[in-house]
């Protein structure tokens, strides 16, 4: 526990921070704009159809795999330089990518591109995780990134594609990344640990496996109803405009989640956030599932995406409570990212030909069961840890 009367290290300074989230900001970039993305290349004939699935799962599952290996290699020193360095290589595969001679498989160059961000996102993760308000900054974060993905989800289809296809949008990935590789020049060569943890291992205890699987349910069950919520949306027979508000409205509405849960964190026990908040959501989807009006489906939308962040900096918070030396906190980036991706393939079965609703009632049983894995998580936390309830940590 850190007291906050102590003069706060180099990588706690708001030039740090800052840098910090832009890199991040250029990392997850893709989420955002990876349906569209890779929809213009299926157009444009460049991966067939039936390859867009793999071309997707692979870059998001290359992300997590990079979060988890890179805070290793960014404690060892020279986080500036790394960062830097993994920021220009992945600028220089996302404008490979806008050349017309380019003929590197594009599944491997997304799979590369994949690792990059995640290696470079660790560097950000690093650097918040260990600040002495770890979720109010993840709140922050979340909702900033967000802004540019929703910004670029609307023009990508409406001006960018229409006019230069596929290279617009890997432009302005390499664009971004290369501001990214600017910033990281503004980030510390080392994060100061805090000497009271900074020996302690993670230690795998029954609270630390039971919210990890926690975290991953949860995000299962949200990945798999995001990913299918155009469809749905479809079947309800809403119009193109209907669908295009509900979808923009969400993501608004994580940006609004997210910084809402910085300013109100604090105040609100992370355990009961994270079990009203898994119950509520399910709840929410079902919604969306019955909602057979325009105006009800765009309310269930935007709650849906008010929720998805919201409840991030709550799950760090209990992350650290549990685990003092803050791996565990640093790890939930790529159980989430796993969880996005694994959730549809998990409910595909369900997807059937006429009704995509089974498919929502399972993402729901999903975050039910979440809710009651946070609810074990809350009985196996050991006593001594609850005072980090109500004190920042």
């Amino acid at each position: 526990m850190r007291n906050v009367s102590d003069k706060a290290p180099p990588h706690e300074a708001l030039t740090v921070v800052v840098a910090a989230m832009i890199v991040g900001t250029a990392a997850l970039m893709v989420l955002g704009i990876q349906p569209i993305l890779l929809g213009a290349l299926v157009e444009e004939g460049r991966i067939p159809a039936e390859g867009l699935g793999s071309a997707a799962t692979v870059e998001i599952l290359a992300i997590a795999a990079g979060t988890c290996i890179g805070p290793v290699l960014m404690k060892t020193g020279y986080l500036r330089a790394k960062c830097a360095a993994l920021c220009l290589m992945l600028a220089a595969i996302n404008f490979g990518l806008t050349l017309p001679g380019f003929d590197l498989p594009i599944v491997a160059c997304r799979a590369a591109a994949g690792a990059l961000e995640g290696l470079s996102l660790s560097a950000a993760i690093l650097i918040m995780t260990h600040n002495r308000r770890p979720d109010r900054l993840s709140g922050i974060f979340l909702g900033a990134q967000t802004i540019p993905q929703v910004i670029s989800a609307y023009l990508l289809p409406t001006e960018i594609i229409p006019r230069w296809g596929s290279a617009g949008g890997f432009t302005i990935l390499g664009i971004l990344a290369a501001i990214a590789a600017i910033a990281a020049l503004c980030l510390v060569d080392r994060v100061e640990l805090d000497p009271t943890t900074v020996n302690d291992d993670l230690q795998w205890s029954p609270a630390a496996i039971v919210i990890s699987m926690a975290a991953f349910v949860q995000f299962s069950g949200v990945g798999a109803a995001w990913s299918y919520l155009e469809r749905l949306a479809a079947q309800h027979g809403f119009s193109g405009e209907t669908i295009g508000i509900a979808i923009s409205g969400s993501l608004l509405c994580q940006v609004g989640g997210a910084w809402l849960a910085a300013w109100i964190g604090g105040r609100v026990g992370y355990r009961f956030a994270l079990i009203a908040g898994s119950l509520l959501q399910a709840g929410n989807v079902i919604a969306l599932a019955v909602a057979d009006q325009p105006s009800w489906f765009i309310s269930a939308s935007c709650a849906f995406g008010l929720f998805w962040l919201a409840m991030q900096p709550f799950q760090i918070r209990f992350a650290i409570a549990i685990d003092n030396s803050r791996q565990l906190a640093v790890l939930l980036t790529p159980i989430a990212l796993v969880g996005l991706s694994a959730g549809p393939l998990l409910l595909s079965r369900f997807a059937g030909a006429t009704d995509l609703r089974w498919i929502f009632v399972g993402s729901s049983t999903l975050l039910l069961a979440s809710a009651l894995l946070y609810l074990c998580a809350s009985l196996f936390q050991p006593r001594g840890k609850v005072i980090a309830e109500t004190v920042d940590v």
